[in-house]
């Protein structure tokens, strides 16, 4: 059986820009509330995440020269949607990034 654990709430250091809005606006969908921190011209710092109630979280297994660098997690909302969390680990930064076709 598989190792999941609750998760309540996430700082992310790293979002592909890309894809900003496809990817707040799922996850709100999802249930989670977003709030940003931006810089004085506007450029986005931090995006805290608050999940809803039964959000929960596996650590994923990876290659060996990945797992150097990152910890790489999924996280699975209670409405069946997922995200995917990488720690990077010379900082501790965290990043996020949904599958495309989620979006």
């Amino acid at each position: 059986m598989e190792d999941l654990e609750g998760i309540t709430s996430l700082n992310v250091h790293s979002l592909d820009g890309n894809f900003y809005h496809d990817t707040k606006a799922y996850l709100e969908k999802q249930g989670c509330k977003w709030s940003e921190k931006r810089g004085r011209e506007g450029e986005l710092l931090t995006v805290h995440l608050d999940f809803p109630q039964g959000t929960v979280f596996r650590i994923l297994e990876q290659a060996p020269e990945v797992q150097e660098k990152y910890e790489r997690r999924q996280v699975v909302f209670a409405s069946g949607g997922l995200m995917y969390w990488a720690i990077k680990k010379v900082d501790q930064t965290n990043g996020i990034a949904v599958p495309y076709a989620w979006l």
